[in-house]
């Protein structure tokens, strides 16, 4: 199964926010490590030196009563013409079939209030629903009780993401066994193959 190669995913992210110093690591899931050894969570949201009370407030943005509207919300954004949303006391899961992501649109996913919708300056985003890149918070706030702060920190919960391109590469993921190869094309954009990942730290795709 042919899958983008997250992990260069990262690399790429550090290389453009000019992080190439030999003290930053963008595979450490942290933010600091014996206080020399910095990682992607800060590269992403800035010093950051007690990770919960940084999460805590972004989690506290989206309340679970959105859900299904948040949802539904980003599959119009992504011009989708058919969305699912199938739920039960264990599992959430939405399918829509809209446009694929792209590099752009999964930094959105790993910030607050930074999403690729927020310009209204532009016109490609003035017919957009979504804004502040609060919606999606949602999926990381449904890992847990409450905010789902614990959960993400304690137990390395989060969303599984994949975003595919052709009916070929969504039956590959439904058949995998868990035993399957899967074949990392480290061309993060333009090429034809499915984004897979599964995000924790609300930050930290691996």
């Amino acid at each position: 199964m042919r899958t983008k190669n997250i992990q260069e995913f990262r690399t790429i992210w550090r290389n453009q926010e000019g992080y190439n110093m030999s003290d930053w690591d963008e595979n450490f899931i942290g933010s600091v490590h014996n206080s020399k050894m910095f990682g992607f969570y800060r590269m992403v949201n800035g010093i950051v030196d007690n990770i919960k009370a940084d999460l805590t407030p972004k989690l506290q943005n989206a309340q679970d009563e959105q859900a299904i509207y948040e949802f539904l919300q980003n599959a119009a954004d992504s011009q989708s013409t058919e969305c699912a949303v199938i739920y039960d006391e264990q599992y959430f899961m939405v399918l829509n079939n809209g446009k694929t992501f792209t590099e752009k649109d999964l930094k959105a996913l790993l910030n607050s209030f930074q999403g690729t919708k927020s310009d209204k300056t532009k016109p490609e985003n003035c017919g957009k629903i979504g804004r502040y890149g609060i919606g999606f918070k949602l999926a990381y706030r449904l890992m847990g009780k409450s905010d789902g702060a614990d959960e993400l920190l304690n137990n390395l919960a989060g969303p599984l993401l994949f975003s595919w391109h052709n009916k070929k590469q969504f039956e590959e993921l439904i058949n995998c066994k868990g035993n399957g190869k899967f074949n990392d094309d480290k061309n993060i954009e333009g090429v034809d193959a499915s984004w897979l990942l599964k995000i924790i730290l609300a930050c930290f795709p691996v």
